[in-house]
């Protein structure tokens, strides 16, 4: 890997590069959008070394523009099935178990519509860590 410092929305960021390469996606006991397994590449990317801050972020998206697939509602193409309700924006939320669960239970992930980057625990809530 090759480490280079860059400028992020104006401010250094070291990233690094993360060469491509296959692997095998997807599975075939889980949940069955995610099959069939398939072997796919990778092309070469850079990732920071460090998590991007909030505030990080919030001053990307003003100075380009982007949007989150979590901010747009999904194509239901993509989801057959989907509920009619669902076709919302919104994003899974990691909610701690209040009880003992098998690791093989994804019973502390909610899908809770109007949750993004702005309001990562659905409406109401912040990046700040507030609700």
């Amino acid at each position: 890997m090759t480490a280079q410092v860059l400028t992020v929305a104006g401010e250094p960021a070291c990233i690094v590069l993360v060469p491509g390469g296959a692997f095998s996606m997807g599975s075939d006991t889980f949940y069955p959008e995610e099959s069939p397994v398939r072997r796919v590449r990778v092309d070469p990317f850079w990732i920071d070394r460090t998590p991007v801050t909030n505030d990080q972020f919030a001053k990307f998206v003003e100075e380009t523009g982007h949007v989150t697939l979590a901010e747009l509602a999904p194509d239901p193409r993509d989801y057959p099935g989907m509920l009619p309700e669902l076709k919302q924006p919104g994003s899974l939320v990691f909610g701690p178990p209040s009880r003992p669960v098998h690791l093989a239970q994804v019973a502390w992930w909610d899908f809770r519509l109007g949750a993004t980057w702005r309001t990562p625990l659905g409406p109401g809530s912040n990046g700040r860590g507030a609700r």
